[in-house]
């Protein structure tokens, strides 16, 4: 199964829209936080991050595919060292793959078998590199960023 992970869009409703489009094969969306408008998508399962306006989880557990995914916009963890955080909270809750946002960017690390993902963001990335979204196979637990270039 995969499912697609973004995360702070800050107001952008429209690149979600491009994005759900281009992969009409995939019926699942993950987004980290950081969405800043109140819009309701059925499919987009998300939490709140700390630019949100609208109240709301700020971390869920969500069972996917076998999978236990952590779910949260990051906010809430130390920021210099949000993975050692966030790995220690996931080992804690059982879970096997985190999916974050706040940091701007792209994450890609399996950790004593946790894997971290942080698509980055669809709106700027602090590194300069392009806006993202990633494609994660539960299966697998393998990881494709997609820039949203092409998307806009």
């Amino acid at each position: 199964m995969k499912i697609i992970v973004f995360s702070d869009n800050h107001g952008n409703i429209d690149i979600i829209k491009k994005i759900m489009n281009h992969h009409p094969e995939i019926n699942t969306y993950l987004h980290c936080g950081d969405y800043c408008h109140h819009v309701e998508i059925p499919e987009l399962i998300r939490v709140v991050g700390n630019c949100d306006t609208t109240f709301g989880d700020e971390i869920k557990i969500i069972q996917l595919c076998n999978r236990r995914i952590l779910l949260t916009h990051g906010h809430l963890f130390p920021r210099f060292n949000i993975e050692k955080a966030l790995i220690a909270y996931a080992k804690k809750m059982k879970c096997d793959i985190v999916c974050f946002g706040h940091i701007h960017v792209k994450v890609n690390k399996l950790v004593d078998d946790i894997l971290l993902v942080n698509p980055s963001s669809l709106s700027y990335n602090y590194d300069n590199s392009e806006p993202a979204y990633v494609i994660l196979d539960l299966i697998t637990k393998s990881v494709v960023f997609h820039s949203i270039g092409g998307l806009k």
